[in-house]
């Protein structure tokens, strides 16, 4: 069912129309459905509508001021109302299909596997990353009575990563309950499916 879905849905991206089939699906029972595109518009349109939101927001916090060229990658920005939401995002650009949509992406994370290995050597890019979401560091002595548990930000939102933090500890004795988590602001946005935001 799910191969089946995965070809009408790129059937669409080019055609306004296309058939679902899948052979003996229940007690050899065919299914066929036709689809338009419009009916897979509306279905995925609340998704649509957080695909937006991210892309918006993370074009924000970005800080920048002038975008040179917007490069799809991923198969599935050859849909049409990708396409067009990224369109209202930039206006005033084109959107760039110059690489191959699908082994972009592998290439990209061969390239970054090589640059961190000590086993090859390959020119370095630069590759700065952004972090989107707020990690805590929870921690409590066992070892002392009525012990509180402590919570500060170890990796704030937009701080670049790969990055290490080091965290000292005043009591050195007996042991110690650490939880690394994301704060209660991005699980809850994480819940909702929605972005998480800089309060």
């Amino acid at each position: 069912m799910l191969d089946a879905i995965e070809k009408m849905r790129k059937l669409l991206s080019s055609n306004k129309e296309a058939d679902i089939n899948c052979d003996s699906l229940m007690e050899d029972e065919d299914f066929h459905k036709h689809f338009s595109r419009t009916d897979l518009e509306e279905l995925i349109a609340p998704f649509m509508e957080r695909f937006h939101t991210f892309v918006q927001e993370a074009y924000n916090l970005s800080g920048l001021k002038k975008v040179d060229v917007v490069e799809l990658i991923g198969d599935s920005t050859r849909m049409p109302i990708i396409q067009e939401s990224l369109k209202k995002i930039f206006p005033d650009m084109e959107l760039s299909r110059t690489l191959n949509s699908i082994e972009t992406v592998a290439k990209g994370c061969a390239l970054q596997a090589a640059m961190l290995s000590p086993n090859f050597r390959v020119q370095n890019f630069e590759v700065e990353e952004y972090n989107p979401l707020n990690v805590q560091i929870q921690y409590k002595f066992s070892s002392q009575d009525n012990a509180q548990t402590k919570e500060s930000d170890i990796f704030k939102v937009a701080s670049s990563f790969p990055s290490t933090k080091t965290v000292k500890f005043d009591n050195k004795l007996g042991g110690v309950d650490l939880l690394l988590r994301y704060d209660d602001v991005t699980k809850s946005k994480i819940l909702e499916g929605l972005p998480a935001q800089i309060a």
